[in-house]
């Protein structure tokens, strides 16, 4: 376990309904932090707040006073994460502000956590839940952010469930690499379970480099993406051993000609993408992202 003091800081949009799936994961990951410190209170900070219009007059003094808690918690040996769960538009990426507006991750964060105050933190982890529409179109600002902060985690399925990825994976990235000082590719590769990967592809990044990580089950995606024919799921049939191709079927059956086709399956060219995992067991595919048009 770690012996630095931590801040946790979770901030996510507040619809006003009757069940809100982002504050019952707050309080889950709360649970989990305060259960790592229960020896050591004073070395952890929680803050959980909720926002409906960030500009808010009401919001701005909350925003305004968490950061002064954040500043005053800081030194050169403490940790900082933060979570931003709000919901992202599926037109242009921005991250919902208020009921009627979209702002860029950077304007976000300048409300939130300003850079004169997480910069304070020796260690700064990011986790952006929300749905896919913030790296389909604002993949630039994601790759911004991973040269601020130590990690940022992001995510692109199109309606993204914060119960699922708050239990199955950042509840375990916290356990083994912010608590238990794992790297995060050994922390990420616990973290990518079945749950996490049938659910959405996960963005990644550390050291200046973004990557995206893939559910790549052999016999539904070997290469990252679903295989498909006919507008449906191609059905697998088999893989010749020492061989890289597979051999799918077309379930259409208005299918014209063969309905049987082979897929290549792709080698590793590391660093830039390969594959963790082995056929018949959980598989991803870790790709690095270089330009706005890798996805």
């Amino acid at each position: 376990m770690r012996s630095e003091p931590m801040a946790l800081y979770q901030i996510f949009y507040d619809d006003d309904s009757s069940f809100s799936s982002p504050a019952a994961s707050s309080a889950m990951l709360e649970a989990l932090a305060r259960s790592r410190y229960i020896s050591r209170k004073s070395d952890l900070l929680v803050i959980n707040d909720r926002f409906s219009d960030l500009a808010q007059r009401g919001m701005s003094k909350r925003l305004k006073k968490n950061q002064m808690l954040l500043s005053d918690f800081a030194h050169k040996c403490s940790m900082l994460v933060l979570i931003i769960n709000t919901h992202a538009s599926p037109a242009n990426g921005g991250l919902l502000y208020d009921p009627k507006k979209v702002m860029s991750l950077q304007v976000i964060l300048d409300y939130v956590c300003p850079q004169e105050v997480y910069s304070k933190f020796t260690t700064r982890v990011l986790f952006i839940v929300c749905c896919g529409g913030f790296v389909q179109h604002s993949l630039h600002e994601l790759k911004e952010s991973s040269a601020l902060f130590s990690t940022v985690f992001a995510f692109d399925a199109p309606s993204l469930d914060p119960i699922t990825i708050s239990n199955h994976f950042i509840s375990t990235v916290l356990d083994f690499h912010v608590f238990g000082r794992e790297h995060v590719s050994k922390a990420l590769e616990r973290a990518l379970k079945p749950e996490v990967l049938s659910h959405t592809s996960v963005y990644a990044g550390w050291d200046g480099q973004l990557r995206r990580i893939s559910d790549a089950a052999w016999r539904r995606r070997p290469n990252g993406v679903d295989i498909r024919c006919c507008g449906q799921a191609a059905k697998y049939i088999s893989t010749v051993t020492g061989n890289d191709f597979i051999t799918f079927h077309c379930q259409q059956s208005q299918h014209k000609g063969a309905r049987t086709f082979r897929v290549r399956a792709l080698k590793d060219n590391k660093p830039y993408q390969y594959f963790v995992g082995h056929r018949g067991k959980p598989r991803y595919m870790v790709s690095i992202v270089h330009r706005e048009g890798d996805k």
